[in-house]
């Protein structure tokens, strides 16, 4: 692991794609250096990967809050729980297909959302594929 040192001897557009385009874990110290560096690019990346930061726990809260119902059951004992999405207009309005998947507790999934809600076919594709891998059988 590079000293603080070591890092700031790189250049800001190397930094930035380490740790905001890359989103590698940031080392201990590094935003308050960059904020005290004399380099206008330092200051711009310090503000980037607290956002990241503020995205990344904005996420995890949403996330958390999805678990709300499954937390609470698992506080009464329960160990398996399945989650359930369905697709189609409505049980009156036409075809309706559904699916249930059980996840290993506490499951955190970036993007995981109501299917309705995500629009982009190819990150739709790579949930699905992780959720597979992921699901207990």
């Amino acid at each position: 692991m590079p000293t603080l040192e070591e890092l700031l001897a790189k250049s800001i557009p190397e930094l930035r794609q380490r740790y905001v385009d890359r989103e590698r874990p940031v080392p201990k110290g590094l935003v308050e250096a960059l904020e005290n560096d004399q380099r206008q690019g330092a200051h711009h990346l310090a503000k980037l990967i607290r956002e990241r930061w503020r995205k990344n726990r904005a996420e995890g809260q949403r996330l958390h809050n999805l678990l709300r119902f499954e937390i609470d059951l698992w506080e009464q004992g329960f160990n398996l729980i399945a989650g359930v999405d369905e697709a189609g207009m409505a049980p009156l309005a036409g075809p309706v297909i559904a699916g249930a998947v059980i996840l290993p507790r506490h499951y955190k999934l970036k993007r995981l959302n109501d299917s309705k809600q995500i629009l982009d076919e190819t990150v739709r594709a790579e949930l699905a594929e992780q959720i597979k891998q992921d699901a207990i059988v």
